[in-house]
């Protein structure tokens, strides 16, 4: 069963997570968390699926949780949410092990989209954070790795997808975010395949 946290120090916002998520996830487990604290008492008592949290909240604020939960290594999904952060001030969340982040006031669907991408153990940011988090190198690439890649040849739409790639993007949001049919993007990734000699993506990824 899908279990999630909803983190947040204002009821309300809780109460209103919650209806997004269950239009879509009926028959989650839904538990109410309104600081940190909260947050890591209930992944120690519970099995948890995906935590939705708010970055600005009392006593211990989501990125201290988060950095807590990472050191634990506890299996659960973390998207944060707010509603000031700018890009800039986001794309750093990753190293706190937050596999996502929504802006509150976000369409419903919006839910629905980041809980699956990162339960597939993919990255769901907005575009503009997600650049940030590419240019800055999520996966900078090793000495060995750019001599390898030296000498291969990507073509210009192969490069674009690459990017996405390597920041742990969904098909249909790389499809999203380039403007393109998913299966352009599925024609690309089996070419990056073929090119690279890998199968899938934790094998491009180790390459």
């Amino acid at each position: 069963m899908l279990s999630i946290i909803i983190a947040d120090d204002n009821k309300l916002v809780c109460e209103s997570i919650k209806e997004s998520v269950l239009y879509f996830f009926s028959d989650a487990l839904i538990f109410f968390a309104f600081d940190g604290t909260d947050v890591l008492k209930i992944i120690n008592e519970k099995s948890v699926s995906v935590i939705i949290m708010d970055i600005d909240m009392p006593l211990m604020n989501g990125l201290e949780a988060a950095n807590e939960i990472k050191r634990l290594k506890k299996n659960c999904k973390i998207i944060c949410t707010s509603s000031y952060k700018t890009p800039q001030e986001l794309i750093n969340l990753t190293s706190y092990g937050v596999k996502g982040f929504i802006q509150k006031g976000c369409k419903q669907a919006i839910y629905k989209i980041a809980i699956e991408t990162v339960l597939e153990d993919e990255l769901y940011f907005e575009k503009p954070i997600l650049e940030l988090i590419i240019e800055n190198g999520l996966h900078r690439p090793t000495n060995e790795s750019i001599n390898a890649q030296k000498s291969i040849t990507l073509t210009e739409a192969e490069n674009k997808v690459l990017n996405y790639l390597k920041s742990g993007l969904a098909n249909n949001l790389i499809a999203k975010e380039l403007n393109i049919e998913i299966s352009t993007v599925e024609k690309h990734l089996t070419n990056i395949y073929r090119k690279f000699n890998v199968k899938n993506r934790e094998e491009l990824k180790k390459k």
